[in-house]
């Protein structure tokens, strides 16, 4: 299908006569599984299929900054080399940027802002032609306009995770609250 070929990038080439328009409906995770499944066999087709799982995911994603990079990224991961992006070429590369793999990098914004902000663009190698699209995940991914080039940045990780502190909090509220409640007791007395 035409419109999914130039909107991951790979209209006019062999990859592009792969897609019969269906795949999106596949939704994330079976596109992901056929990505992986492809890799060591037909890389092409896994970067494809690679790029049409962050695609999918980025549709499903409510986050806009998250949604707008991953539309840029599904681009350049269609693009690239699928020995760098799933192999054993990219493999240290990887456990740097996203340990936990492709499937949670996407589904967190500080995750792929850590793993573009480190470097992610070196695993992926993007053509000349996508330069605009690089140019713009950098400009995504800063914090502030005056943000130098390169920036490390740490993922932060809640701790404890927000439903304990609910409910550490609320029990907090309970016994102040007892606690007004017996002091306004005795001051009636």
């Amino acid at each position: 299908m035409a419109s999914i070929a130039r909107r991951i990038g790979v209209e006019g080439t062999a990859a592009a006569d792969r897609l019969d328009g269906t795949e999106l409906q596949l939704g994330p995770e079976a596109l992901f599984g056929k990505a992986f499944e492809l890799g060591p066999t037909d890389p092409d087709g896994a970067s494809l299929m690679l790029g049409m799982a962050i695609l999918a995911t980025a549709h499903e994603t409510k986050d806009g900054r998250l949604k707008s990079g991953l539309l840029l990224l599904a681009r350049l991961v269609a693009q690239s080399d699928a020995n760098r992006t799933l192999g054993p070429a990219g493999s240290a590369v990887r456990e740097v940027l996203f340990p936990t793999g492709w499937k949670e990098l996407v589904r967190s914004w500080p995750r792929f802002r850590y793993a573009w902000r480190e470097g992610m663009s070196d695993l992926l190698q993007p053509r000349e032609s996508e330069a605009a699209t690089v140019e713009a995940l950098d400009e995504l991914t800063r914090m502030h306009p005056n943000e130098p080039e390169p920036v490390p940045v740490n993922i932060q990780e809640v701790w404890p995770a927000p439903g304990i502190s609910f409910g550490v909090s609320m029990i907090g509220l309970v016994f102040s609250g007892l606690a007004i409640s017996r002091d306004w007791r005795r001051s009636r007395r």
